[in-house]
């Protein structure tokens, strides 16, 4: 895992995270399918599993799309960097021309406190220099991929976007979490 971390690093120090450093990158460490059956067609992305959507749509569309298309479904949260590359792969596998995504993150009733839509915690951000700036106090919406790869941006929630969705991944969840659920 150490070195995964370190190539991690070095893909976006050394090449600054340009499309052919991360067709190099994501062909030899694409996320793994998700192993709970019937979600082949979906990745791991810690322990979430997350597929790529390719239709437009804007923000508060994508999210209940997400919702609606598996139980426990939302925009995906993003943990690391790891993660971070992980749903960047995916992006770069399914469409090399368009790759700016939602997430699921949006400003707090413009209060500068971003949330996720799945109610995790806010501990990791990889804002491209000068964002969020919530320009013309209409960007409220997270998407990653505007004008650096990988980079997150605030934008119009009503912007037409490609998508990624995500689930928890129960099969990796520790047996106390499953234990304290059921209390």
């Amino acid at each position: 895992m150490a070195v995964k971390s370190v190539l991690v690093v070095l893909v976006f120090c050394l090449g600054a995270g340009t499309a052919l450093d991360m067709s190099k990158y994501c062909s030899v460490n694409f996320p793994r399918p998700c192993p709970l059956k019937n979600y082949e067609n979906w990745y791991s992305i810690g322990s979430l599993c997350a597929k790529y959507e390719g239709t437009p749509l804007n923000y508060s569309e994508a999210e209940f799309a997400c919702r609606k298309s598996v139980l426990g479904g939302h925009l995906v949260s993003v943990h690391n960097n790891e993660a971070n590359v992980n749903v960047l792969c995916l992006v770069t596998k399914y469409n090399q021309t368009s790759q700016r995504v939602w997430l699921g993150a949006f400003e707090l009733f413009r209060t500068t406190k971003f949330v996720w839509t799945d109610g995790s915690d806010w501990n990791y951000s990889n804002w491209l220099p000068g964002q969020p700036d919530n320009t013309a106090n209409v960007e409220d919406c997270v998407e990653m991929n505007w004008k650096n790869t990988g980079k997150w941006n605030d934008d119009r929630c009503s912007a037409q976007k490609s998508y990624v969705c995500a689930f928890k991944n129960r099969a990796r969840e520790s047996k106390q979490e499953r234990d304290y659920e059921r209390e």
